[in-house]
């Protein structure tokens, strides 16, 4: 998408109402926000298409990261549930629902996230965690799309707050 002044203007909108993260995901803009509703905290998913916010789903914590990730959008934050499917930490949606990325044998990981990236065809997450999947994974580990490992080699001693794919 080509830097316009509409953009810069959508994207300001978005910023001063609590938004966390934004990607673009097959041709629209995604953000998580984080607001008061009633009095009562929430945190959720939307995407906009043609000038219309669509709710995608209600979080049980923060979404910190949002990413599109072969054909799914991923989120990743401080959260256990998402329309009280229980996932830690990472979410996919495939178009209609939610769901966990889960095995070996769990689902998400232990602790929270704070960064999602791609590379080399697998999803990256990196955070403040001890295990994804189950398996164990110093504060950062990948998905190939089945199942959860650890990168190889040591994972870092502290959280990760930001990946980039080169």
């Amino acid at each position: 998408m080509a830097v316009s002044a509409a953009n810069v203007r959508v994207l300001a909108f978005v910023l001063l109402t609590g938004v966390l993260a934004v990607t673009n995901h097959n041709g629209r803009l995604v953000a998580s926000r984080a607001y008061a509703e009633n009095n009562i905290s929430v945190n959720d998913v939307v995407s906009r298409d043609a000038g219309t916010w669509t709710a995608l789903g209600r979080f049980t914590g923060n979404i910190r990261d949002l990413i599109s990730y072969n054909g799914l959008l991923v989120a990743g934050g401080q959260f256990s549930q998402v329309d009280s499917l229980t996932v830690n930490q990472v979410a996919a949606w495939n178009g209609s629902a939610w769901s966990a990325l889960s095995g070996p044998s769990a689902a998400g990981t232990n602790g929270d996230v704070f960064a999602l990236t791609a590379h080399q065809g697998y999803l990256i997450v990196g955070g403040g965690f001890d295990q994804a999947g189950g398996q164990p994974a110093a504060n950062i580990a990948r998905w190939n799309g089945s199942a959860w490992s650890a990168l190889p080699g040591a994972g870092p001693d502290g959280t990760v707050f930001s990946l980039l794919s080169t």
